[in-house]
Protein backbone atom coordinates (compact mmCIF):
# COMPACT_ATOMS: atom_id res chain seq x y z
CA UNK A 1 0.00 0.00 0.00
CA UNK A 2 1.50 3.43 -0.98
CA UNK A 3 1.69 6.65 1.49
CA UNK A 4 -0.47 8.51 -0.71
CA UNK A 5 -3.43 5.94 -0.84
CA UNK A 6 -3.08 5.07 2.49
CA UNK A 7 -6.45 4.26 4.77
CA UNK A 8 -8.90 4.40 1.87
CA UNK A 9 -11.35 1.74 1.35
CA UNK A 10 -12.53 0.49 -2.70
CA UNK A 11 -15.76 1.75 -1.61
CA UNK A 12 -15.01 5.33 -0.32
CA UNK A 13 -12.83 5.90 -3.42
CA UNK A 14 -15.54 5.11 -5.52
CA UNK A 15 -18.44 7.19 -3.32
CA UNK A 16 -16.04 9.92 -3.87
CA UNK A 17 -15.65 9.54 -7.73
CA UNK A 18 -19.69 9.14 -7.76
CA UNK A 19 -19.58 13.12 -6.34
CA UNK A 20 -16.42 13.76 -8.98
CA UNK A 21 -17.93 13.15 -11.66
CA UNK A 22 -21.20 15.00 -12.26
CA UNK A 23 -19.06 18.13 -11.17
CA UNK A 24 -16.23 17.22 -14.09
CA UNK A 25 -19.42 16.70 -16.22
CA UNK A 26 -20.20 19.94 -15.41
CA UNK A 27 -17.05 21.65 -16.48
CA UNK A 28 -14.81 21.11 -13.43
CA UNK A 29 -11.72 20.50 -14.62
CA UNK A 30 -10.06 19.71 -10.64
CA UNK A 31 -13.41 17.05 -10.35
CA UNK A 32 -12.18 15.64 -13.43
CA UNK A 33 -8.63 15.35 -12.51
CA UNK A 34 -9.59 13.92 -8.91
CA UNK A 35 -12.12 11.51 -10.08
CA UNK A 36 -9.66 9.99 -12.90
CA UNK A 37 -7.55 9.17 -9.55
CA UNK A 38 -9.95 8.35 -7.24
CA UNK A 39 -12.32 6.12 -9.60
CA UNK A 40 -10.19 5.17 -12.55
CA UNK A 41 -12.99 6.43 -15.35
CA UNK A 42 -15.32 3.99 -13.28
CA UNK A 43 -18.64 5.16 -14.64
CA UNK A 44 -21.05 3.00 -12.40
CA UNK A 45 -21.57 1.00 -15.72
CA UNK A 46 -20.69 -0.14 -19.76
CA UNK A 47 -24.05 1.36 -21.13
CA UNK A 48 -24.02 4.24 -19.04
CA UNK A 49 -20.40 5.52 -19.96
CA UNK A 50 -21.02 4.41 -23.57
CA UNK A 51 -24.27 7.07 -23.74
CA UNK A 52 -22.20 9.39 -22.01
CA UNK A 53 -19.35 8.91 -24.20
CA UNK A 54 -22.35 10.11 -27.29
CA UNK A 55 -23.22 12.73 -25.85
CA UNK A 56 -19.64 14.24 -25.67
CA UNK A 57 -18.18 13.58 -22.79
CA UNK A 58 -14.51 13.00 -23.28
CA UNK A 59 -13.44 11.52 -19.74
CA UNK A 60 -16.90 8.39 -20.42
CA UNK A 61 -15.31 7.68 -24.08
CA UNK A 62 -11.83 6.79 -22.21
CA UNK A 63 -13.93 4.71 -19.89
CA UNK A 64 -15.38 2.57 -22.76
CA UNK A 65 -12.01 2.14 -24.44
CA UNK A 66 -10.61 0.93 -21.46
CA UNK A 67 -13.04 -1.94 -21.10
CA UNK A 68 -13.46 -3.01 -24.70
CA UNK A 69 -9.84 -1.93 -25.53
CA UNK A 70 -10.83 0.07 -28.48
CA UNK A 71 -7.75 2.19 -29.06
CA UNK A 72 -9.57 4.13 -31.34
CA UNK A 73 -11.59 5.80 -29.07
CA UNK A 74 -8.91 6.67 -27.23
CA UNK A 75 -7.62 8.79 -29.62
CA UNK A 76 -11.42 10.34 -29.93
CA UNK A 77 -11.13 10.86 -25.93
CA UNK A 78 -8.05 12.35 -26.25
CA UNK A 79 -9.28 15.10 -29.05
CA UNK A 80 -12.66 15.74 -27.33
CA UNK A 81 -10.59 16.72 -24.35
CA UNK A 82 -9.08 14.33 -21.96
CA UNK A 83 -5.68 14.53 -21.26
CA UNK A 84 -4.98 10.81 -20.15
CA UNK A 85 -6.58 9.28 -22.94
CA UNK A 86 -3.98 11.60 -24.67
CA UNK A 87 -1.09 9.98 -22.65
CA UNK A 88 -2.55 6.44 -22.68
CA UNK A 89 -3.22 6.83 -27.33
CA UNK A 90 1.11 7.66 -26.88
CA UNK A 91 1.24 4.19 -26.07
CA UNK A 92 -0.04 2.36 -28.77
CA UNK A 93 1.87 2.25 -31.86
CA UNK A 94 -0.13 4.89 -34.21
CA UNK A 95 0.93 7.48 -36.85
CA UNK A 96 -0.71 9.63 -35.27
CA UNK A 97 1.22 9.64 -31.77
CA UNK A 98 2.77 12.72 -31.97
CA UNK A 99 -0.63 14.13 -32.55
CA UNK A 100 -1.38 12.80 -29.20
CA UNK A 101 1.45 14.33 -27.59
CA UNK A 102 0.87 17.81 -28.76
CA UNK A 103 -2.50 17.61 -27.88
CA UNK A 104 -1.80 15.82 -24.42
CA UNK A 105 0.15 18.99 -23.97
CA UNK A 106 -1.97 21.44 -25.14
CA UNK A 107 -4.41 20.35 -22.62
CA UNK A 108 -2.03 20.28 -19.68
CA UNK A 109 -1.24 24.24 -20.72
CA UNK A 110 -5.01 24.82 -20.44
CA UNK A 111 -5.23 22.90 -16.98
CA UNK A 112 -2.07 24.29 -15.63
CA UNK A 113 -2.99 27.97 -16.77
CA UNK A 114 -6.37 26.90 -15.09
CA UNK A 115 -4.79 26.79 -11.79
CA UNK A 116 -4.68 22.75 -11.53
CA UNK A 117 -1.09 22.10 -10.39
CA UNK A 118 -1.57 18.67 -11.20
CA UNK A 119 -1.59 19.44 -14.90
CA UNK A 120 1.66 21.84 -14.20
CA UNK A 121 3.66 18.99 -12.90
CA UNK A 122 2.30 16.72 -15.92
CA UNK A 123 4.31 19.05 -18.31
CA UNK A 124 7.90 18.15 -16.32
CA UNK A 125 8.84 16.37 -19.92
CA UNK A 126 8.79 19.47 -21.54
CA UNK A 127 12.16 20.89 -23.62
CA UNK A 128 14.43 23.10 -21.18
CA UNK A 129 13.32 26.83 -21.67
CA UNK A 130 11.29 29.16 -20.86
CA UNK A 131 7.91 27.76 -20.99
CA UNK A 132 9.55 25.06 -19.01
CA UNK A 133 10.45 27.43 -16.28
CA UNK A 134 7.44 29.29 -15.99
CA UNK A 135 5.40 25.75 -16.16
CA UNK A 136 7.86 24.09 -13.13
CA UNK A 137 7.48 27.96 -10.92
CA UNK A 138 3.51 27.50 -11.31
CA UNK A 139 3.60 24.29 -11.06
CA UNK A 140 5.26 24.73 -7.46
CA UNK A 141 3.61 27.45 -6.44
CA UNK A 142 -0.08 25.93 -6.59
CA UNK A 143 1.07 22.66 -4.99
CA UNK A 144 2.55 24.29 -1.99
CA UNK A 145 -0.81 26.51 -1.85
CA UNK A 146 -2.73 23.12 -2.18
CA UNK A 147 -0.85 21.49 0.24
CA UNK A 148 -1.28 24.30 3.06
CA UNK A 149 -4.90 23.91 2.33
CA UNK A 150 -4.71 20.44 3.32
CA UNK A 151 -4.62 18.62 -0.53
CA UNK A 152 -2.25 15.63 0.84
CA UNK A 153 -1.66 15.07 -2.60
CA UNK A 154 -0.13 18.15 -3.53
CA UNK A 155 2.32 17.87 0.01
CA UNK A 156 3.23 14.01 -1.80
CA UNK A 157 4.02 15.97 -4.86
CA UNK A 158 6.37 18.60 -3.35
CA UNK A 159 9.39 16.48 -2.90
CA UNK A 160 9.77 16.05 -6.74
CA UNK A 161 11.31 19.75 -6.17
CA UNK A 162 14.92 20.87 -4.82
CA UNK A 163 13.30 23.73 -2.47
CA UNK A 164 13.67 22.71 1.48
CA UNK A 165 12.65 25.78 3.17
CA UNK A 166 9.35 24.70 4.16
CA UNK A 167 9.68 21.28 4.07
CA UNK A 168 9.20 20.57 8.05
CA UNK A 169 5.72 22.90 7.29
CA UNK A 170 4.74 20.87 4.71
CA UNK A 171 5.38 17.47 6.46
CA UNK A 172 3.40 18.93 9.52
CA UNK A 173 0.93 19.48 7.30
CA UNK A 174 0.35 16.30 5.75
CA UNK A 175 0.54 14.74 8.94
CA UNK A 176 -2.26 16.20 10.49
CA UNK A 177 -4.59 16.02 6.90
CA UNK A 178 -3.48 12.43 6.71
CA UNK A 179 -2.19 10.44 9.81
CA UNK A 180 -0.85 7.34 7.67
CA UNK A 181 1.97 10.47 6.55
CA UNK A 182 3.14 11.34 10.23
CA UNK A 183 5.74 8.42 10.13
CA UNK A 184 7.77 10.53 7.20
CA UNK A 185 7.49 13.82 9.84
CA UNK A 186 8.98 11.73 12.51
CA UNK A 187 12.02 10.57 10.23
CA UNK A 188 12.60 13.68 9.38
CA UNK A 189 13.05 14.98 13.33
CA UNK A 190 14.75 11.73 13.84
CA UNK A 191 17.45 11.89 10.87
CA UNK A 192 18.03 15.61 11.53
CA UNK A 193 17.46 16.40 8.03
CA UNK A 194 15.54 19.49 9.37
CA UNK A 195 16.39 19.23 12.54
CA UNK A 196 17.20 16.28 15.68
CA UNK A 197 14.03 16.28 17.99
CA UNK A 198 13.06 13.49 19.76
CA UNK A 199 10.38 15.07 20.92
CA UNK A 200 8.16 16.18 17.91
CA UNK A 201 9.07 12.78 16.45
CA UNK A 202 7.45 11.37 19.79
CA UNK A 203 3.96 13.40 18.92
CA UNK A 204 4.32 12.69 15.11
CA UNK A 205 4.02 8.85 16.18
CA UNK A 206 1.46 9.62 18.25
CA UNK A 207 -1.07 11.18 15.76
CA UNK A 208 -0.24 8.26 13.50
CA UNK A 209 -1.16 5.68 16.49
CA UNK A 210 -4.10 7.44 18.15
CA UNK A 211 -5.49 9.58 15.46
CA UNK A 212 -8.76 6.94 14.38
CA UNK A 213 -10.72 8.72 11.45
CA UNK A 214 -13.72 5.88 10.95
CA UNK A 215 -12.49 3.55 8.44
CA UNK A 216 -9.34 4.80 8.20
CA UNK A 217 -6.59 2.49 8.58
CA UNK A 218 -2.96 1.99 7.28
CA UNK A 219 -0.87 -1.48 7.64
CA UNK A 220 2.31 0.54 9.80
CA UNK A 221 0.05 2.00 11.91
CA UNK A 222 1.27 -0.34 14.58
CA UNK A 223 4.92 0.03 14.03
CA UNK A 224 4.11 3.75 14.36
CA UNK A 225 2.62 3.01 18.09
CA UNK A 226 5.56 0.96 18.88
CA UNK A 227 8.46 3.56 18.02
CA UNK A 228 6.11 6.43 19.82
CA UNK A 229 6.03 4.33 23.15
CA UNK A 230 9.98 3.73 23.01
CA UNK A 231 10.61 7.16 22.64
CA UNK A 232 8.63 8.09 25.38
CA UNK A 233 10.71 5.87 27.57
CA UNK A 234 14.25 7.18 25.88
CA UNK A 235 13.22 10.57 26.60
CA UNK A 236 11.46 11.20 29.63
CA UNK A 237 10.85 7.72 30.61
CA UNK A 238 7.00 8.93 30.49
CA UNK A 239 5.28 5.60 31.54
CA UNK A 240 1.67 7.04 30.79
CA UNK A 241 2.21 7.81 27.12
CA UNK A 242 4.34 4.84 26.63
CA UNK A 243 1.58 2.39 27.94
CA UNK A 244 -1.15 4.32 25.91
CA UNK A 245 0.34 3.30 22.77
CA UNK A 246 1.25 0.10 23.82
CA UNK A 247 -2.02 -0.68 24.46
CA UNK A 248 -3.04 0.39 20.75
CA UNK A 249 -0.01 -1.45 19.64
CA UNK A 250 -1.40 -5.00 21.45
CA UNK A 251 -5.04 -4.27 20.39
CA UNK A 252 -3.35 -4.18 16.51
CA UNK A 253 -1.59 -7.61 16.71
CA UNK A 254 1.82 -6.71 18.28
CA UNK A 255 2.42 -9.25 20.60
CA UNK A 256 5.60 -7.72 22.41
CA UNK A 257 3.04 -4.89 23.13
CA UNK A 258 0.71 -7.18 24.68
CA UNK A 259 3.24 -8.59 27.04
CA UNK A 260 4.95 -5.44 28.75
CA UNK A 261 8.08 -5.87 26.30
CA UNK A 262 7.78 -2.43 24.17
CA UNK A 263 7.60 1.02 25.77
CA UNK A 264 5.91 -0.05 28.72
CA UNK A 265 3.58 -2.22 30.81
CA UNK A 266 -0.05 -2.25 28.75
Amino acid sequence: MSIEGAGFTDDQQWEASKVLWPRCMGGDLWSCRMAHLWGEYSLSDLPEARDACTRGFAYACTSVSIRTEDSDLLGKACEMGDPGACVRAQKVASPKRDRWAERAQALFLRGCDAGLWEDCISLGTLPEGPLRTAVDSRGYDLAVASCLAADSRACNTLHRFANKSIELRLRTVRCAVSPADCRRLAEVYLTGSVMHNQGSARLAYEMSCLADPPGYMYEWKRDDCVAGAKLSREIDDDGVRADVMSKRACALGEVTACTGKVGGTP
